[in-house]
């Protein structure tokens, strides 16, 4: 049990190492050539992008609703707009609203969490679905993200400046032109 590796588990710690990592590391990593400061940061991201799972993953059903809501706060923080090739923010939209039952309350495919539990969660992931992308990072071979906070800091800016909040996401070239324009910007940054 205790080495079971779990998705809702993982992308709650990469929620909480990407936060950590902020507040210790913040300013530092906004300079050229500025890297992740906590390893464990990117192997929780890594297996993440390599493991995520929608549907049917039986480490998942009882915490389905909770495991969306920390993949989105991971998403959100790091940009990510894809894990393991799945467009979280949205399939996990279409699918949290299909789960919505007829009297507006969610339950996890389980039935071992309760109502108000799945709710809850539910409306946390909702209640910030809706927030604008302001920008794309672009993401290629090579140091694309030798400043990991550059873009959290500039939405965070934007947010207060403009009194809306907004977000950021990281694109790949070969997605859909339709993901690409879900911002108005594209952004590239290198060490080159």
């Amino acid at each position: 049990f205790y080495r079971t590796v779990t998705g809702p588990m993982t992308a709650g710690g990469v929620a909480t190492l990407t936060l950590t990592e902020r507040y210790l590391y913040g300013p530092k990593l906004t300079k050229p050539g500025s890297a992740h400061n906590l390893p464990h940061l990117g192997k929780g991201l890594r297996w993440l992008d390599e493991n995520f799972k929608l549907y049917d993953d039986s480490d998942t059903t009882a915490d389905w609703f909770y495991y969306m809501w920390t993949i989105q706060r991971v998403g959100q923080a790091t940009g990510y707009r894809t894990f393991n090739g799945i467009d979280w923010f949205r399939q996990v939209t279409a699918e949290m609203l299909n789960r919505q039952q007829p009297d507006g309350l969610w339950q996890d495919p389980s039935g071992k969490q309760g109502k108000l539990l799945s709710t809850g969660f539910a409306l946390l992931y909702l209640s910030s679905a809706l927030e604008p992308i302001a920008v794309a990072k672009i993401r290629f071979d090579g140091n694309w993200n030798n400043r990991p906070h550059d873009l959290w800091n500039f939405v965070d800016h934007a947010s207060d400046r403009y009194e809306v909040p907004t977000t950021w996401q990281v694109a790949d070239l070969s997605q859909p032109v339709y993901q690409l324009m879900d911002s108005p910007l594209l952004y590239l940054a290198s060490d080159e």
